[in-house]
């Protein structure tokens, strides 16, 4: 990913020293606020078993929680020398002076069709979603529920919570749809020959000018 980062333009040595003093953080991120109602999260990765599994947190939220969905726009380190994935997401207004309960939460997630696990996790047969606090989602003047910050990984069998989901890491490829060649068309066919005006010699004939009588001579005829 390193290499592929620098290749690309998109790798940053020191994100500390990039963007400045971080405006808010978690145990997972730190959060700069941009001008343009956006904001700049650096995650670490420690929360998960590997950097891929990471990368499908990302794709997972994206298609849970579209209202705030992430895009990732480098890769770094911290001044720590930790790897950072580093995403941008919408700004989410939260309502004056009301605080999302853990209650809301849960009915959000159970009409999403996800069931309480334990403390503030949820999982259905496809999709574990954890660390979903109070801090980790919004309450939005419109009285909408914006979930911003949970962990989700894929719910497997070897997770312990039902799931289904299977892993794999290979790369299908659809078969072009094959096509046969255009037919030729047929020739054409030749028109029949006019019947032969040759005269046979005297003698000579086709076996059907001739019939045998039932004494078995032979007639021409």
């Amino acid at each position: 990913i390193e290499e592929y980062a620098k290749e690309k333009g998109i790798w940053i040595d020191n994100i500390n020293e990039k963007y400045g003093p971080h405006d808010n953080s978690g145990e997972e991120s730190l959060v700069w606020a941009n001008p343009n109602g956006t904001v700049t999260k650096a995650q670490n990765t420690l929360l998960y078993n590997n950097l891929q599994e990471k990368l499908d947190s990302i794709t997972l939220h994206n298609n849970i929680f579209p209202e705030a969905s992430l895009k990732i726009i480098g890769f770094g380190k911290n001044a720590n020398g930790d790897f950072q994935v580093i995403v941008e997401q919408p700004f989410i207004e939260a309502a004056p002076n009301i605080k999302i309960t853990n209650s809301q939460i849960e009915e959000y997630l159970t009409e999403l069709g996800f069931q309480k696990t334990e403390n503030n996790d949820y999982a259905d047969d496809q999709t574990l979603i954890e660390d979903l606090h109070t801090g980790n989602a919004i309450l939005t003047p419109e009285g909408n529920i914006v979930v911003i910050d949970p962990i989700i990984r894929l719910n497997t069998p070897e997770q312990g919570y039902g799931g289904k989901r299977v892993v794999s890491n290979e790369i299908e490829y659809l078969e072009e749809e094959k096509k046969e060649p255009p037919k030729k068309p047929s020739p054409p066919k030749e028109p029949p020959k006019p019947p032969s005006t040759e005269t046979k010699p005297e003698g000579e004939g086709n076996i059907d000018d001739y019939e045998m009588t039932t004494s078995g001579e032979v007639n021409r005829f």
